[in-house]
């Protein structure tokens, strides 16, 4: 199991979104279903859009996009940062890369079950993560005792 932290822009509407619909996204919502895509077709997609990005910044776009796609593993746990609450939201990952318009901003989905909120500062602190980091997707370095701490809850009711 394998730990991530995913920061996804969008609207305020679309973090409800994903909360309600127990679902993670990576956004970029206006490239199409990218199931059979390879490294490199998802960097030609992103050149195709935006003929006028640099490559190195359309290369790391791609990897976050592709490492979102196929690196992500069932059962694995994912950390999203949330814009309209000082709190980052905990879930298992529960299904496969999906193609799916949900919103404007969210097309590329993996289901989660959501297990637990904590406080910004505390998980910065806790885990050693910058969430002004430019990078939208990477692993968390976390023991194997922190990460059975995060699947035991209580009660999902504050989420």
């Amino acid at each position: 199991m394998k730990f991530w932290l995913l920061k996804a822009a969008g609207t305020l509407e679309d973090e409800e979104r994903i909360l309600d619909d127990s679902v993670v996204t990576i956004g970029w919502a206006e490239l199409p279903d990218l199931s059979n895509k390879n490294k490199e077709q998802v960097k030609q997609l992103i050149l195709e859009k935006y003929p006028g990005m640099r490559g190195g910044l359309s290369e790391t776009w791609a990897g976050e996009i592709y490492s979102f796609i196929t690196k992500i593993r069932k059962g694995d746990l994912v950390a999203v940062p949330l814009k309209a609450r000082n709190e980052v939201l905990i879930g298992k990952v529960t299904g496969d890369y999906e193609h799916r318009q949900l919103s404007n901003f969210i097309s590329h989905i993996r289901n989660v079950r959501w297990l637990k909120t904590f406080p910004k500062e505390y998980f910065e602190e806790e885990y050693d993560v910058d969430f002004n980091s430019p990078e939208a997707l990477f692993p968390i370095k976390a023991d194997s005792e922190k990460l059975s701490g995060l699947i035991e809850t209580k009660s999902l009711e504050a989420l």
